[in-house]
């Protein structure tokens, strides 16, 4: 399964959603509506956002705290198929146009906002569409009880959507996905005092920075040299395994893009003979049981995940730790055994230079 960034935008990545099969009918249109969202993250609000949607236009105004506080205005049109026209982004003086790629587009979407699931549940509701795309991610739509649409992945994960009675998105929880954020609408907010509050926070070192600052780990073990590429996602009072990493399901094993493991000499980790190069790593939790992956595909991101490109599934160590790990943390000791360490677990492998 293959998952790719189609677009960069100052930080946040966009991506863009389209219904599979036939375009949406005109009754998808929306007169007026207008809230905000408070999108969390676990205990940490990561934006506020302010949104009109009035017929075809969406105008969000949204303050995104990560890695610093920010004030953006996005404004997507759409034609009555339900198409998306343009979408514009504004930045303090500067307005850029995204260039919108062939095809019809029916959302853009720039994570951590959620108010263009205002528009997306809306579509899929209009048309009772069983399937959607998100960029090039396929997503199945089920309606698993009233009110709600679920967009899911096997990668992915699932995103719910609550509906009022007259399509109106109340709710957008991520918690179950990779996109993580939990967002419930409120009323009108004063998005500039807002912004000023976040932004003295950071000013006295108390704003949230990257939501997963990246690291390298960097060993020697017997003569071989070892680099691990990663991003460090936190706890943020979540429950981690079981619902930020499913059990049973292959996982990025950190954030962001995907963890790279590169070695200098043939090793064995484990009992597994992994030749000298580049990989990038996964792994594979249960409840009975941790598995490191070794894939041979580099430079993905996080959610590009390709089975057949596997080099090795490794049997890790668990233990629990009395002490949980705030952060994710990949380490390598002295004596060369390999650890994942998060929350309130922690699994290991020898690594050795192979003979």
């Amino acid at each position: 399964m293959r998952y790719r960034t189609l677009l960069g935008i100052t930080g946040a990545t966009l991506l863009l959603v389209g219904t599979a099969g036939a375009q949406a009918p005109a009754n998808w249109i929306i007169a007026h509506d207008e809230g905000a969202f408070y999108v969390t993250l676990g205990r940490d609000t990561v934006v506020v956002e302010q949104f009109m949607v009035h017929g075809p236009t969406l105008q969000t105004t949204a303050v995104t705290r990560s890695p610093r506080t920010m004030t953006r205005v996005h404004k997507v049109e759409w034609n009555e198929a339900g198409v998306v026209q343009s979408h514009t982004v504004t930045t303090g003086e500067q307005t850029r146009t995204m260039q919108m790629p062939p095809g019809p587009m029916q959302v853009v979407f720039t994570p951590p906002m959620v108010s263009p699931y205002v528009v997306l549940a809306r579509i899929a509701a209009a048309t009772n569409a069983s399937n959607v795309t998100m960029g090039n991610i396929p997503l199945t739509v089920t309606r698993p009880e009233a009110g709600w649409i679920v967009f899911s992945n096997e990668e992915l994960g699932t995103i719910r959507v609550r509906l009022d009675d007259q399509l109106r998105a109340q709710e957008v929880d991520g918690r179950n996905s990779t996109l993580g954020g939990h967002a419930v609408r409120v009323g009108s907010l004063d998005i500039a005092a807002e912004a000023a509050r976040y932004a003295a926070l950071d000013a006295a070192g108390r704003g949230l920075g990257p939501l997963s600052p990246a690291d390298t780990v960097k060993a020697q073990v017997g003569g071989a040299n070892i680099t691990i590429g990663y991003h460090r996602p936190f706890i943020r009072g979540r429950t981690i395994f079981g619902q930020v990493v499913p059990l049973g399901r292959v996982w990025r094993t950190g954030a962001n893009q995907a963890t790279a493991f590169t070695t200098d000499r043939d090793l064995l980790i484990g009992d597994t003979r992994v030749p000298a190069g580049s990989y990038t790593v996964w792994s594979l939790p249960s409840e009975n049981g941790w598995h490191l992956i070794l894939n041979k595909q580099t430079g993905q991101w996080g959610t590009e995940y390709h089975a057949e490109q596997d080099l090795a599934h490794i049997p890790m160590q668990i233990e629990t730790l009395s002490t949980p790990h705030e952060q994710f943390t990949i380490a390598v000791a002295e004596d060369g055994t390999l650890s994942l360490a998060w929350a309130d677990r922690r699994a290991t492998v020898p690594v050795k230079v192979a003979p």
